[in-house]
């Protein structure tokens, strides 16, 4: 998730009794989302645009709306149950009281955005976002990995065909083209972090390469020319992946996209979808988001529990991890509404240099952000197919390609035990904290989650299960286990992973990784924590929660007016 221009609306108690003059039937309490509610109020005679969620699969449009209310079933999903509607206030009510309907909710738009860069070229080598994390250890490992017989579905702008993909498979749910392309750039550049295989900087000798080279990427394109869509259309393209997972071995699905959270992660059906992948064995990684001014900007899909959320670090241009720093814009926890403890890890996003998409929006718009072209190896401008981007849209396909190395090196691992792999291994990192203007010897974990990612460590916990697919695996522990070297320094392991809004602390690791390979857990609970340990059950209506030594403010909502700075 990038940097974008919003509009603040607060969600107060004011806003929430005005909702309350929509007449409804008393099943509804529970049944329509709160921003349908004020919809509605605002708006009493206009359609909404919903996404309705029923408890059993419609076997067709036929029969789902009151014919004498109106209305147009768009699509009926073909794995998620329910379907999208245009329909109106009267029809919504009529909906809510059927006992078939689960949930009703705005198909609200989702969108990448990006950090715009200063004009100038790039200094410094072009993999640091791999190095950093220390990917080249386990391509190089003698056990190790490459990422290959794994494709990470990329659900972007689409991707373009390119030299440094090995594009697998393309699907278009925007303008429904069977040849793939990105008119927008962003999908484009978030595969080739991800998967880049460097052919067109001299290879594996030269100077870019994606965290898994040699896995494969199938674009799902489901985000418009100015990276902007629909939620409902994302969760076609994540059904789309369920059922194709096996055909196009889709191992991961990255989400560097999302939308202000307007409802629990427990009924938005974006996450409910996203949670669907995970039980289908995929893993799910998404962007944090870009509003870093204060705690409590975390974007929807990276809310859900059971999604690997991802914030943003900067390198500094080197590939050590040493003067590596948060970024200023990197979204903080804990969720809007939920308070679930987000994120869950950090990667590199702040300048990161990847695959080209020429002639698509963002490159006509932004050419300052091109890589110069650059001779190698008697090869001429071999520089010009790469560009440089910033956000945590850049940081999460670095997590997915991780996840990606790991899939590939132990097949059938479960998305559960990726997820505590990356979590127990990551590294607390601490410095100067842009939201508090201080140094600090640790971020705290609305900041930064487990800490800043380690492929190596997290490759090494993957490799210690003795039956990836068993509940409950037996896990080896060396005697040395807890540290792993990257670029040569010593990362020290944070042993610790943020289970929905508390820490588990790894002092028996034969135990504790046992949690992580259950392929029912839950991840999330219904309280927030306070420093005693006490859960507080009003929360929700409360100005601020004290996270840690921490005050957290509330989230405020968000309206996307527009892309860019």
């Amino acid at each position: 998730m990038l940097h974008v221009s919003t509009a603040f609306i607060r969600l107060t108690g004011g806003a929430l009794l005005a909702c309350a003059t929509v007449p409804l039937p008393v099943a509804a309490a529970g049944i329509l989302s709160p921003d349908l509610v004020a919809a509605m109020a605002a708006k009493p005679g206009a359609k909404q645009r919903v996404i309705v969620q029923t408890f059993n699969h419609p076997k067709s449009a036929d029969g789902l709306l009151p014919s004498r209310l109106g209305g147009r079933v768009i699509a009926v999903y073909s794995r998620f149950n329910g379907y999208v509607a245009d329909v109106s206030s009267l029809s919504i009510r009529g909906l809510a009281a059927r006992q078939d309907v689960k949930r009703i909710s705005l198909d609200l738009p989702v969108a990448a955005t990006f950090r715009k860069l200063p004009p100038g070229g790039y200094a410094g080598p072009w993999d640091d976002a791999s190095r950093s994390v220390g990917a080249d250890a386990v391509w190089n490992a003698p056990s190790g990995s490459t990422g290959s017989g794994v494709s990470v579905a990329v659900l972007d702008s689409g991707v373009s065909p390119n030299p440094d993909i090995r594009l697998s498979g393309f699907v278009d749910f925007v303008n429904h083209r069977a040849a793939p392309y990105d008119d927008n750039g962003h999908g484009t550049h978030v595969a080739g972090i991800a998967a880049g295989s460097g052919i067109s900087s001299g290879g594996r000798t030269g100077h870019f390469l994606g965290g898994a080279p040699d896995a494969g990427v199938v674009g799902v394109k489901i985000l418009d020319a100015n990276a902007a869509g629909l939620t409902s259309t994302v969760i076609e393209g994540i059904d789309w992946c369920i059922a194709n997972r096996d055909a196009y071995r889709i191992g991961v699905i990255n989400l560097s996209l999302g939308h202000q959270i307007r409802e629990s992660a427990k009924t938005d059906p974006l996450c409910q979808a996203c949670e669907r992948a995970v039980a289908a064995g995929i893993v799910v990684v998404a962007a944090a988001g870009n509003y870093g001014a204060g705690y409590g900007g975390i974007t929807c899909p990276a809310n859900d529990p059971n999604v690997i959320s991802v914030g943003a670090m900067k390198t500094s241009g080197t590939s050590f991890r040493s003067d590596d720093t948060l970024t200023t814009y990197t979204s903080r926890g804990p969720t809007a509404i939920d308070y679930f403890a987000k994120p869950d890890i950090l990667a590199p996003g702040n300048r990161v240099v990847s695959v080209r998409a020429a002639g698509s929006s963002l490159d006509a718009k932004f050419p300052g952000n091109r890589v110069a072209p650059w001779v190698y190896g008697g090869s001429p401008a071999l520089g010009a197919n790469y560009f440089v981007l910033s956000g945590t849209s850049m940081a999460a396909p670095v997590v997915s390609a991780a996840a990606a190395l790991i899939i590939s090196q132990r097949p059938g691992i479960t998305p559960n035990a990726i997820k505590v792999a990356l979590m127990v291994t990551a590294q607390p990192m601490g410095g100067f904290d842009p939201v508090l203007g201080a140094n600090v010897p640790r971020y705290d974990a609305m900041t930064q989650g487990a800490g800043y990612l380690n492929v190596p460590g997290a490759a090494r916990v993957a490799s210690t299960l003795q039956d990836v697919s068993a509940t409950g695996s037996a896990v080896t522990v060396p005697s040395d286990w807890g540290q792993t070297q990257i670029q040569g320094e010593s990362v020290l392991w944070g042993n610790s992973v943020l289970w929905g809004n508390c820490f588990l602390d790894a002092g028996d690791y034969a135990g504790f990784l046992k949690i992580g390979w259950d392929r029912s857990v839950l991840w999330g609970d219904n309280y927030v924590w306070d420093i005693a340990g006490q859960p507080i059950d009003n929360a929700v209506s409360s100005t601020s929660v004290l996270w840690g030594n921490y005050p957290v403010k509330k989230m405020e909502a968000t309206t996307v007016l527009t892309c860019g700075e």
